[in-house]
């Protein structure tokens, strides 16, 4: 459930936000207050919706209306997310306009430092422009109120289909405003990737392809589970890609397509530098422009989800002046593939062979060897259940390499939830099965 964490942290963020800014007006009609009251009272809500979900995640298989209740929780989630990440950049803005008219401020002061009570004045006033919350327009407050009250009456919700408040989950924030899952410096242990040796080498062979085009995106689609972020984790470090180009970027995307974030990603990836200060659009192509200018650039987007093509025009707009681009992307969606296309085919990624499956699970469950000795007759049963889907294999055989007991396995192999289709169960019963097993942490 990793959209509500995000929407959690933005939130906590702009709380904090709020309470270090004191505003320089006690005015009735300086609203900063109550967009503060209101903020601090959807953290609140979040944090109660939060402590159900881990019910909910185990519920929804099998309970229809938790499944509508998460599906609405997760539309409502997104449409807050725009409407903070607006008000976080209108912040973010007013800091930059401050900075702006504080040095503004400054260059009077020394030109009239001759002239005391002028002085005082402009100090004044550049004090009371850092230290004050802009007072944003009315449709802003009620646009939050608004997102408030449809989480509330989401919330009340809970107790109709009695969910369980097991607490809320811990979270690691990290300083940018998303959470990383991968970074190119997690690579996969190869020793551990099965069935992929062909796949890499037609895909680096594409890479190298074609060398008179000067832009080209490789879209690596298959469903969730199929290792394409492994597959393309693997074309990063090989030693040929990594001699090759000159700058190697690696940003994970997902359902949030913002050009602004991106482009600021893209920077600190290819530069190696964690800080980007920059906050306006133009400013950002202009510094990413230059620093691909001339170079071999390399560019993995991970997990991309966003099927308009304007976005990413403009995305891809500042990688004109290089010399070369080659984009690798991984994406659940064809659409997405043919959006962002640049006279490439898609790269369908298949499933792994029995033969294949059977390696990969091996592994992952093998912590004795003496139980998978045991159970081989069991484990082959399995794997054919999954289907040749690399994660399905590796999450069953994580769950089942400390169980000595053959119920424990047959429990897997007969387990009903084998029998629910992939449009019911909305991710492959085998996934399902696995996270049902799972701790919760």
């Amino acid at each position: 459930m990793a959209f509500l964490s995000s929407i959690l942290q933005i939130t906590s963020r702009l709380v904090a936000a709020c309470r270090g800014s004191p505003s320089s007006s006690s005015s009735p009609s300086d609203n900063q207050k109550v967009i503060e009251d209101e903020l601090k009272g959807l953290e609140m809500i979040l944090w109660n919706i939060d402590s159900v979900l881990e019910d909910a995640r185990q519920r929804e298989i099998r309970d229809a209306s938790v499944r509508l209740w998460l599906k609405e929780l997760k539309g409502i989630t997104y449409d807050a997310e725009d409407i903070l990440d607006e008000y976080e950049y209108e912040l973010l803005q007013c800091q930059v306009d401050s900075r702006n008219v504080a040095a503004a401020a400054s260059r009077i002061s020394r030109k009239r430092k001759d002239m005391d009570s002028q002085k005082e004045q402009v100090c004044f006033w550049q004090t009371s422009v850092i230290s004050k919350v802009p007072s944003f327009p009315h449709y802003m407050l009620d646009r939050i109120r608004k997102i408030r009250e449809r989480f509330s009456a989401i919330k009340k919700d809970r107790s109709t289909l009695s969910l369980r408040d097991l607490g809320p989950r811990r979270y690691d924030y990290d300083d940018d405003d998303s959470i990383k899952p991968l970074s190119p410096s997690s690579f996969v242990d190869e020793s551990r990737v099965f069935g992929r040796d062909g796949d890499k080498e037609k895909l680096i062979e594409l890479l190298f392809s074609d060398m008179n085009s000067k832009f080209s995106v490789i879209p690596i689609v298959g469903m969730g589970g199929l290792g394409k972020t492994t597959l393309a984790q693997l074309i990063y470090k090989d030693r040929r890609v990594q001699g090759y180009f000159d700058l190697k970027g690696w940003v994970y995307v997902s359902v949030h397509f913002s050009v602004l974030r991106l482009t600021k990603l893209i920077i600190e990836t290819l530069s190696g530098q964690q800080s980007c200060a920059f906050l306006e659009l133009n400013k950002l192509q202009s510094v990413l422009s230059e620093s691909v200018a001339g170079k071999k650039v390399l560019l993995v987007l991970d997990d991309v989800w966003n099927e308009e093509q304007s976005p990413w025009q403009l995305l891809q707009a500042p990688f004109a002046n290089a010399n070369i681009v080659r984009i690798i992307v991984t994406t659940r969606n064809s659409s997405v593939a043919q959006v962002m296309q640049t006279g490439t085919s898609p790269y369908q990624l298949g499933l792994l062979s029995e033969e294949q499956s059977w390696l990969l699970f091996k592994l992952y469950a093998s912590a004795s060897q003496e139980p998978l000795l045991q159970f081989i007759d069991i484990g082959k049963q399995i794997i054919k259940k999954c289907k040749g889907l690399p994660l399905a294999l590796k999450a069953l055989g994580g769950i089942l390499q400390y169980k000595t007991e053959e119920s424990s396995w047959w429990d897997v192999l007969q387990s009903d939830l084998w029998e629910l289709d992939e449009a019911q169960a909305e991710i492959l019963p085998a996934l399902k099965l696995s996270y049902s097993r799972m701790p919760s942490y």
